[in-house]
């Protein structure tokens, strides 16, 4: 088993997640993970927009504006994945609940989660597009939290029991999941 970390520069454009994705041809003949960030400058977008969110502001140019970096590069990868879609819709409907249900550190962890979660779904739609087999899991389900928001610790136990049941049902395909990331009960 590899497991490959790949950071937001090496992930912050299509020629990026191009020479990820030659990387990984490569490594065909182990069963590989890649642990993917949010492509380059998106954490800060996202923090910066659930500070202003959280505030009042209205957040909409910004948010357009990610999404149009994230399909710009999604059309240069020849990616048609309704995961982003689906993503940036649930971005807006998390960005809409701010302050009326949740602290701000719940709120900002929550909003820049999407990074990753936007990040994972353009990789794993090229590499289905490259006839690369991939399962594309979500660290929300699969790392465990617990403590305070922003600063939470990991559930070892727990995880490590998730991460394996998931990496045997991987098999030999390509496992792709977010950094950074995870969820409490």
């Amino acid at each position: 088993m590899l497991v490959y970390k790949f950071g937001g520069a090496s992930v912050k454009d299509a020629m990026g997640i191009r020479n990820l994705a030659a990387i990984l041809v490569e490594l065909r003949s182990a069963q590989v993970f890649c642990v993917v960030s949010a492509m380059g400058k998106t954490t800060n977008a996202l923090e910066q927009i659930s500070r202003l969110a959280w505030q009042g502001a209205d957040v909409e140019a910004r948010v357009l504006e990610l999404e149009q970096a994230h399909f710009s590069t999604a059309f240069a990868l020849n990616v048609q994945d309704s995961r982003l879609r689906d993503l940036f819709k649930a971005l807006r409907k998390s960005l809409q609940k701010g302050s009326s249900v949740q602290t701000y550190p719940q709120f900002q962890d929550e909003i820049v989660a999407y990074g990753e979660l936007l990040s994972t779904s353009l990789v794993a739609g090229f590499l289905e597009a490259s006839q690369i087999p991939v399962v594309w899991g979500d660290a929300r389900n699969l790392i465990h939290t617990e403590g305070p928001f922003g600063e939470a610790g990991i559930q070892w136990e727990r995880t490590a029991l998730d991460l394996k049941a998931w990496a045997l049902s991987v098999g030999n395909k390509v496992g792709i999941i977010q950094g950074f990331i995870g969820a409490n009960a």
